[in-house]
Order: structure tokens, then C-alpha cells, then sequence
């Protein structure tokens, strides 16, 4: 049996909370807080982001699914970068799997079908918000796509960034 219980009009929902992170970052009238955030991760690697930072449609182009439809927490460019917050309260081997073809697909789909070279692909950044999921040696850590062996970095245009939160 589900207990409901109404909430404290003073009671404060975490913004751990899907819903409230994604509707906290998803309005324009938090810009300046959701400016702040993401140069904290990227501190203008990416060129400046006050001013530079938009928001997007959150939804996801089906066929990366298998006709599932995909819908990211928030979805940003800047700079012809794009950038996707997702907040993972309950982070397990398969959300951080799903994570990563969000990513995947975000990059997949900059790609013009003129292009030929693949110079035109954009530079994906994902910021990955792991509640009570610890690496034990670092709190924020970043992924590329890297050959095992030898640490070679096979590009830089696809990243993710894990930062684990205490619960």
C-alpha cells in the first residue's frame, strides 16, 4: 500500500528530484544559476558561458531508441557545444548505460548528411549527477572514448562527466 502524505507548503523538494531538476533548469528565469553550474564543470574550456548558454527541446529523435521515446533532463548548446544535465537519484550500471547512449545519440544526430569528412560533428558534453553512486577515488570524474591499452584519446568531441552527490 502507497501512503500519501500532503507536503508542508514550507517544505523544500531537493533538486535531486527529477522533476524538480528538470523543471528548476529548464526555465529561462534560472539562466544566471544554470550559467554558474555548467562553468563550474567546463570553467569556459568551451569558450564563455554567461550569455552563451540556450536551452533546447528535451526530447530525442526516436530511432535512437528503438522507436522508444527519449526524453533528457536538459538539453543546452553553447558555443556549437552541446550539453546534457541528467540528475540520477537512484544511479545503477544500467541508467549510466542509458545516460551514455543519450549522449551518443545527441552526437550521431549533429552529424549533416552531406558530410562526408565528419568535420561537422559537434562537441557533446554530458553532465551525469550520480546520487549516493561513489567512485572511491574521485567525486568527479571524466570519460572519452579511449583505447585501454594505450590511454590514446580517440576524440574529444564525445565526453561524459560523472559527479557523484552525497545522499
Amino acid at each position: 500500500m502507497i501512503k500519501i502524505r500532503k507536503r508542508d507548503p514550507d517544505e523544500m523538494i531537493p533538486l535531486t528530484y527529477d522533476t524538480v531538476f528538470t523543471g528548476f533548469f529548464n526555465d529561462e528565469d534560472n539562466m544566471e544559476i544554470l550559467e554558474s553550474l555548467v562553468e563550474i564543470f567546463l570553467d569556459n574550456e568551451y569558450g564563455p558561458v554567461k550569455g552563451n548558454l540556450h536551452i533546447k527541446k528535451r526530447e530525442m529523435d526516436s530511432r535512437a531508441f528503438s522507436e522508444k521515446k527519449g526524453q533528457m533532463d536538459v538539453i543546452l548548446s553553447m558555443n556549437g557545444v552541446k550539453i546534457n544535465l541528467e540528475m540520477n537519484r537512484y544511479p545503477s550500471k544500467r541508467t549510466l548505460k542509458r545516460n551514455a547512449i543519450y549522449a551518443s545519440g545527441i552526437y550521431g544526430r549533429g552529424m549533416k548528411k552531406s558530410d562526408s569528412s565528419y568535420e561537422d560533428l559537434p562537441t557533446v558534453v554530458q553532465i551525469d549527477f550520480n546520487l549516493g553512486y561513489h567512485n572511491q577515488k574521485y567525486f568527479i570524474k571524466d570519460y572519452y572514448l579511449m583505447s585501454p591499452e594505450e590511454g590514446d584519446i580517440l576524440t574529444k568531441d564525445l565526453r561524459i562527466i560523472y559527479v557523484d552527490l552525497e545522499k
